[in-house]
């Protein structure tokens, strides 16, 4: 969990650090759909799990993103080195549980250590605990549904600082195929701006991806 304290003296956005930091509600939520090109179908053809590649996709955005590795430390911020995801991953019984998946920046590497990282978790048998962390984000996945809104449960329990990324249901449009992305972060740590870079930048790796693993 490397990390180091974060500069807010210098911090251009200082003052919207300070306005959205106590807010009782201090969280906002994007949708938007996401231009993925032939990625499911890549993914089918090749006998790779989308899922897998979709995460390593997310997490590798966020870890190129100095934003969304911030993390609020009393009244400063800390800047980790890496973010890991932790995933709701359904069981075969319908019901679910959250499964840790660490970041490897090696596309084949993630993909390798999570194949076994999952085939533990179906036996009951967690693999990695990351009760505690902060250095995660939180991810999802609705495939039943091309959502065009979403919303989380919340508790004041839960670190409201830690994104959240969820992915709906992908569908075709105009011969390419779009995946219903939702983010929701704390304010007191980025603005839309950030949000939106993040959805252009998520668009192109999971486009780029499709042809790396054509």
């Amino acid at each position: 969990m490397a990390h180091q304290p974060f500069d807010l003296t210098s911090w251009p956005r200082r003052w919207a650090f300070d306005f959205f930091k106590d807010y009782e509600q201090p969280c906002f939520n994007i949708c938007g759909d996401l231009d993925i090109g032939r990625l499911p179908e890549v993914c089918r053809e090749g006998g790779h799990s989308f899922f897998l590649v979709s995460l390593f996709a997310a997490v590798e955005t966020v870890n190129q993103m100095a934003p969304f590795r911030l993390r609020l430390d009393g009244e400063g911020v800390r800047l980790y080195d890496r973010i890991h995801a932790g995933s709701a991953v359904l069981r075969e019984d319908t019901s679910f549980d959250f499964c840790y998946f660490p970041f490897e920046p090696k596309l084949e590497t993630f993909l390798q250590e999570m194949d076994q990282t999952l085939a533990c978790f179906h036996r009951r048998e967690p693999r990695y605990d990351f009760t505690g962390q902060d250095d995660v984000l939180f991810f999802s996945v609705i495939p039943w549904i091309s959502f065009t809104s979403f919303s989380h449960a919340s508790t004041r329990a839960l670190r409201s600082d830690i994104p959240r990324i969820t992915y709906g249901k992908f569908h075709q449009r105009d011969g390419r195929f779009w995946l219903p992305l939702s983010v929701e972060v704390h304010h007191a740590l980025m603005d839309g701006y950030h949000v939106g870079m993040y959805f252009q930048t998520l668009s192109q790796k999971l486009q780029d991806l499709a042809v790396t693993l054509s």
